[in-house]
């Protein structure tokens, strides 16, 4: 647990951040900004899954290759 002192401060200091971000808001508002967030962000690609072998079936892979592979 915080000591007093510091507990008051950080409670002082979510308030007066509380306070800002509302004035924030409320003069964007008024200033007439519209922050278009569903039309102009862009969606995130999700990543294709590789389609490299992984562990055991690697190794297996690697080993039927070199199997197949005529000696000269």
């Amino acid at each position: 647990m915080l000591p007093s002192y510091l507990a008051g401060s950080y409670r002082r200091y979510k308030q007066d951040n509380n306070v800002f971000a509302t004035w924030l808001l409320n003069t964007a508002d008024t200033c007439g900004y519209n922050p278009g967030y569903d039309d102009e962000t862009p969606k995130p690609q999700l990543a294709q899954p590789s389609t490299r072998l992984k562990g055991k079936a690697r190794k297996e892979a690697k080993k039927a290759a070199m199997d197949s592979t005529p000696i000269l």
